[in-house]
């Protein structure tokens, strides 16, 4: 999830289901078109942010944060798909 607003609907409060909430923290630059094939939405803001990083990996995780400061409200919990870097996971649940 790179984007709020694909689930701040008000379709989602109505229902009486749990959503989790998936994240990729990103290693490279090129996984940002790659996810974009996928159908994964980046704002602009957010691709921004990412393309102009030097450090990809610790934006990507900033963000994660953000989103799930965002989000947390709800969602019922959070899945984080590290792509073989569980040392990012976890960070980001020692953050949260």
């Amino acid at each position: 999830m790179f984007n709020v607003d694909s689930i701040r609907k008000d379709w989602v409060y109505q229902k009486e289901f749990r959503i989790l909430a998936g994240f990729i923290p990103l290693k490279k630059k090129p996984q940002i078109e790659i996810m974009e094939k996928m159908g994964i939405k980046f704002s602009q803001e957010i691709k921004n942010r990412l393309q102009n990083s030097d450090n990809i990996e610790m934006e990507s995780i900033k963000i994660i944060l953000e989103i799930f400061d965002e989000v947390k409200e709800f969602v019922y919990g959070i899945h984080i798909m590290p792509m073989g870097k569980t040392e990012l996971a976890k960070t980001i649940l020692e953050s949260v």
